[in-house]
């Protein structure tokens, strides 16, 4: 695995504002990440398109399906309907383990960071 220190997160709206409230301390994926653990940054995706705050990547659990859900269910902000949809015909699913989430004194926007970086 690559040990990249950053990553740039993009979750949908309603689980970007639950892993901000500390409801959501997992963050469901098909595949996991290149990096393993370090500092994350929040992007809510449509309608918002910002960066909206900040956590730290702990750990991540790669399991089969079954097992995913036994393990994360109750940190996972999603229901099991929600968490077999999401994952579909996939036999494993990865989980990301999140801690210290922190919102964003002010919100960055997908129109500042294009600004900021044309190719983005």
């Amino acid at each position: 695995m690559v040990t990249h220190t950053g990553l740039f997160l993009s979750v949908r709206p309603q689980y970007a504002n639950s892993i901000l409230n500390g409801k959501k301390t997992v963050e469901l994926r098909r595949r996991p990440p290149l990096i393993e653990k370090g500092t994350v940054l929040l992007y809510s995706s449509a309608p918002e398109c910002a960066i909206i705050g900040i956590f730290t990547l702990t750990s991540i659990i790669v399991d089969h399906l079954e097992n995913l859900w036994t393990r994360v269910s109750d940190k996972a902000g999603v229901s099991r309907e929600e968490f077999s949809n999401y994952f579909g015909e996939m036999n494993k699913g990865s989980g990301l383990i999140l801690d210290n989430a922190q919102r964003a004194a002010k919100p960055v926007s997908l129109n500042k960071l294009r600004t900021r970086w044309p190719s983005f």
